[in-house]
């Protein structure tokens, strides 16, 4: 929002420009402007404020209490010079804060409107979610923190160009793009993220994908990609990074121009904005030109064979241009049309023809416009198979592909993008429905319908089934989804979502991945044998130990002592395990060079097997040792055991794997450690149709330990139940799940700049939520929107709302089976008109001007 200097115009709306001019006062405001508010207030001489309960600021739609010690009338004008409150003065006052944020004014004015007094208070507030039972406020938290907290993708960086600074939520523009969605409400530098890209866009209007691997004069991406120009190395030895166009993707065109425009409505920076057209303009011509990107047969933005928007394509079609997924060459690759990058441009000229009719650009404006809906028009003739987006349409229809699924039956994560990107309401009703069949056919072990491909492919791609893009699960596709749900009547589908998303996370550690498991497999048939380690046990796992036996690593109580004995199942796998008591102290082997332990240790076996699982540890070691297998025709293998298979017994972790062959087994305590623990870990027998005569453990040769408690043979190879895997950026995820929890269930929408025009559809309703308090803020320009609902009784809703839109329409939820009969607002009744959106029933009103409100909703 660009702020303007009210000072004269807040003078002149109190009447006072003659007054203080005669009387010599004319410097009053001005001093009066530069004065410091203490706690939250500066009192006049006549008027006395009570403190903000914060000691800093009101909150829009707080109370504000003063007192005036004589009579007169008091108008109150917010942090944009707006009047928003008039009344006699009494001993006594109290107003609702409310309009633009800042430093609002209490003028005191006598009979002839002359200035007695002035006052002066702060407002502001922070974006924030909170309703009665909490639930909605703990997950607004856990988004916030998803989007923010650190980790590989999920902060927000300053990097560097040309000597300037730019921040940026992902090194991806997209990621960078999404998150934004989320972080535009706490974030208060946006511009400069976009600004980066601007810098580093091609003379024909391309734009990159990333500013992400570190500065290099002859990069090896700009040798992968020398090709086609894709990549710039900026003339600058002091840029954190190169920028990259990945050859394959089709993403940065649309999504610049949707970075652009969300930022604008954001900041409220028109000008900033308007220096941004003539650049998106290039990169819509470049899009619709260039033969690596335009179908002359479809006229439609074509592209290699890849999951949706992903930068990757399949083997079959990378093996065309030397086995490089990111790869695509005109003459070479087999292109297609991918509905995903046709109905995001078709939306984003939609966005770019109102920036370009905002600053007069009309016929520009209406050219675009045009471009967008033919895009639309095609697509949908093309693609649209009455129940959602088929997912690739080839150039050459002869052109088939080994994937072992229908492709005309998989539904892709664009579907959900389009929900809220300009197609029809009937449109999005149908793939809405699809989602939900989805999950009514989905594996018993999904942890949701949000994949990002479904069914997925069996084989041709990098990524396996049920992973990452091929039949991953996503909350990047439940907040699009929810989003989707939300605005076009599936208002209980979207809580349901936001619930799920909630409740998976916590049932996952606590902490949001950006992508899940779609699917877990059936544990393969097989047996086990367990073997005793009582022949080679030479440890305690207790520090006390006995004569000729060490007490576990000989660190004393820095022990084992609650691992357990006996039979036990550790991830699905038995192990008998030795008991201390009753086996003279040794329950374990231990392998090491030290003082009193073994380097190496033979058992008996006689038998075949497919696997063997150990249940193992190490400890000062890098490399714990070797498993040999002696067989019974004299041959040996010898397979190394590293410390990822048997790794460190303090501060148990293994990395997850998609197949993995390690897992932590059991964790415990002891006096010098609270997480300690072992591991099991799988090693496949390298010859299976023989017979293992014995095995051989040799361990380190110095202080190094490896700890082997348990071992058991299987007759099926190793296979541990796989673990949901991070593969896509968590804030992203978060983020679109915060829009969803924003825009969908709170309604908060801009309708125009800085929330200068707001649309509130509260949705608590659909919730059972009785009482909301919902603020939503853009730190970059202070623009806002604040409200209070509360559902009184089965006949009674109300809603007190600010901010500072010059115009507000709300669209408030009725109770399903209820009627509205009245609406009254500060007191007075207003017209309204119902609006049904599928089962769902609005009632809609609108307001004008900068002031708190009083909504009253009746109904029978």
């Amino acid at each position: 929002m660009q702020i303007k200097n009210h000072r004269r115009e807040f003078i002149k709306k109190a009447g006072l420009l003659a007054v203080m001019g005669a009387s010599g006062n004319t410097k009053f405001a001005e001093a009066f402007s530069g004065t410091s508010i203490v706690k939250g207030v500066a009192n006049g001489k006549t008027i006395t404020l009570t403190p903000p309960p914060s000691g800093l600021y009101y909150e829009p739609l707080s109370k504000v209490a003063f007192t005036t010690s004589q009579p007169g009338e008091i108008v109150v004008l917010d942090g944009e010079g707006n009047e928003y409150y008039t009344a006699p003065a009494a001993a006594k006052n109290e107003i609702t804060a409310g309009g633009a944020l800042g430093t609002h004014f209490i003028l005191l004015k006598g009979k002839k409107n002359e200035l007695i007094d002035i006052a002066a208070f702060k407002v502001n507030c922070h974006t924030n979610i909170k309703d009665d039972t909490g639930e909605f406020e703990k997950i607004g938290r856990m988004l916030y923190y998803e989007m923010c907290h650190y980790n590989e993708y999920n902060v927000a960086r300053v990097v560097r160009l040309n000597g300037k600074t730019y921040h940026y939520f992902s090194s991806w523009f997209q990621d960078h793009m999404y998150v934004m969605q989320g972080q535009k409400y706490f974030y208060p530098e946006l511009k400069s993220g976009v600004d980066l890209y601007f810098e580093g866009q091609r003379e024909d209007g391309m734009f990159h994908d990333n500013f992400k691997h570190s500065y290099e004069e002859d990069s090896s991406w700009s040798r992968r990609f020398d090709y086609g120009n894709f990549v710039s190395i900026p003339n600058d030895k002091n840029a954190t990074a190169i920028f990259v166009r990945i050859p394959l993707e089709n993403i940065a065109e649309f999504s610049m121009i949707e970075g652009t425009y969300f930022t604008w409505k954001a900041t409220g920076d028109d000008e900033w904005m308007k220096e941004k057209l003539d650049g998106l303009i290039k990169g819509v011509t470049y899009i619709t030109t260039n033969p690596y990107r335009w179908s002359e047969k479809y006229q439609l933005i074509k592209k290699g064979y890849s999951i949706d928007i992903w930068d990757f394509q399949n083997f079959y079609d990378a093996a065309l241009v030397g086995g490089d997924v990111m790869k695509v060459e005109p003459g070479k690759t087999p292109f297609g049309i991918l509905y995903a990058d046709n109905v995001r441009m078709a939306y984003s000229c939609q966005l770019l023809a109102e920036m370009l009719d905002y600053h007069d650009r009309h016929e520009e404006a209406q050219k675009i416009r045009t471009l967008g809906k033919t895009l639309e028009e095609r697509i949908d003739r093309l693609a649209w198979n009455g129940e959602f987006y088929t997912h690739w349409i080839p150039e050459d229809p002869s052109r088939k592909y080994d994937f072992g699924v229908d492709e005309k039956s998989q539904v892709t994560i664009s579907n959900t993008f389009a929900l809220t990107r300009g197609i029809t309401h009937e449109q999005a009703v149908s793939i809405i429905k699809t989602y939900q069949r989805i999950r009514k056919e989905m594996p018993a072990s999904s942890p949701g319908e949000w994949y990002m491909c479904y069914p997925p492919f069996e084989r041709g791609w990098s990524c396996k089934k049920w992973t990452y893009m091929n039949g991953g699960v996503s909350p990047i596709v439940a907040g699009e989804l929810a989003k989707g749900a939300f605005e076009h009547g599936f208002e209980d589908y979207g809580v349901d979502i936001l619930r799920r998303v909630y409740k998976l996370v916590q049932d996952t550690g606590g902490n949001m991945l950006g992508g899940y498991r779609g699917a877990f497999p059936d544990p393969p048939a097989r047996n086990f044998d367990t073997i005793s380690l009582r022949p080679v046990a030479n440890a305690d796992t207790h520090g006390t130990g006995t004569p000729g036996v060490p007490g576990f690593t000989g660190e004393g109580d820095n022990d084992l002592h609650e691992f357990p004995a006996g039979k036990q199942i550790f991830e699905d796998i038995p192990f008998d395990l030795l008991d201390p008591v009753t086996n003279g102290r040794k329950a374990c082997l231990i392998l090491s060079g030290s003082t009193g332990y073994m380097t190496r240790a033979s058992l008996k076996i006689n038998k075949k097997a497919s696997s063997v699982y150990l249940l193992t540890a190490s400890s000062k070691t890098n490399f714990p040792g070797y498993l040999i297998f002696h067989y019974h025709d004299k041959t040996t293998r010898a397979i190394p055991v590293s410390s990822e298979m048997a790794g460190n017994w303090w501060n148990p972790s293994v990395a997850k794997e998609k197949e993995p062959k390690t897992k932590v087994a059991w964790r415990g305590a002891n006096a010098k450690n609270k997480n300690i623990g072992v591991y099991v870990s799988g090693i496949d027998n390298p010859a299976p149709e023989k017979i293992i005569d014995s095995l051989e453990f040799n361990g380190p040769l110095d202080e190094g330990k490896w700890i082997i408690l348990g071992l058991t043979l299987s007759d099926a190879p190793v296979f541990f139940m796989p673990e949901h895997r991070n593969t896509l950026p968590s804030h992203w995820a978060a983020a679109e799940c915060y829009a969803a929890l924003m825009e969908g269930l709170a309604g908060v929408h801009d309708a125009g700049t800085a929330f200068n025009k707001v649309r509130l559809t509260p949705r608590w309703e659909i919730a059972g939520t009785g009482k909301a308090e919902v603020t939503a803020k853009y730190e970059a320009s202070g623009g806002y929107v604040s409200y209070r609902y509360q559902k009184v009784s089965d006949r009674e809703i109300q809603l007190l709302f600010t901010g500072n839109a010059r115009q507000t329409q709300i669209e408030m939820l009725l109770p399903r089976g209820k009627k509205a009969t009245q609406i009254s607002v500060n007191g007075g009744p207003v017209s309204f008109t119902l609006q049904s959106v599928e089962n769902s029933t609005y009632a809609c009103f609108e307001v004008k001007g900068t002031k708190a409100y009083k909504m009253v909703l009746f109904m029978e």
